[in-house]
């Protein structure tokens, strides 16, 4: 094998020489990027069963077994993805999406002090990430702690300006301070953004 392209569509391919293949984690590997593949097309189930193996062949996977863990998330199952998250950041503790994961898990299972424990180290592993501000903003929402889930959420849109979300988010924040113009405003921005990529976008919301 001198080198492989794979090409998905007419004008995206890559092209793959042996020595950037690890060849004994390829086959864990592989069943990651089809678990990947299925939940963009909305096949959760089917992603966990690629997962499963990808475990099977590599028990300290924490890519796989964070991406599980969203699976069962977005079946609405999190109390069985909780200990995907968990496992993930025993694997590696380093890992900033799986905190993110956690917290969105607790949030929905009501652990609430928990909840903004793990969305802080998200936001501590990946201080560019606007999406780690903008779930922590809202995690601060529900216990309604407004003047910190602004904090957050003018973070997030410093980080990604184009971020609908964030605006509806802190348009919700700045309705509960009182200030009314100011979330008119945002929720007059989060309606351009997304009228504007209406449009272009054609992949899976995974926001959360």
């Amino acid at each position: 094998l001198h080198s492989l392209t794979v090409s998905e569509g007419e004008e995206q391919s890559v092209t793959i020489f042996p020595s950037d293949i690890n060849f004994e984690d390829y086959p864990a590997q592989l069943h990651l990027n089809k678990g990947y593949s299925l939940l963009l097309r909305e096949k959760p189930d089917l992603a966990i069963e690629e997962l499963d193996k990808a475990i099977e062949l590599k028990g300290d996977f924490a890519e796989a077994y964070n991406l599980r863990g969203r699976c069962k998330k977005y079946l609405d199952r999190y109390d069985l993805a909780l200990p995907d998250f968990l496992k993930a950041i025993e694997l590696n503790p380093e890992f900033g999406e799986a905190y993110r994961n956690l917290g969105n898990a607790y949030y929905y299972l009501d652990k609430l002090d928990l909840m903004i424990l793990a969305f802080t180290k998200a936001v501590e592993l990946m201080p560019n990430s606007a999406l780690a501000f903008n779930n922590r903003g809202f995690a601060y929402q529900r216990l309604e702690e407004w003047k910190l889930a602004l904090a957050d959420h003018n973070r997030a849109i410093e980080l990604d300006p184009n971020y609908g979300e964030a605006y509806r988010d802190r348009a919700a924040a700045y309705e509960a301070l009182g200030k009314k113009e100011l979330a008119m405003k945002d929720v007059s921005t989060a309606k351009e953004i997304k009228e504007s990529r209406k449009d272009t976008f054609t992949g899976v919301k995974m926001y959360c």
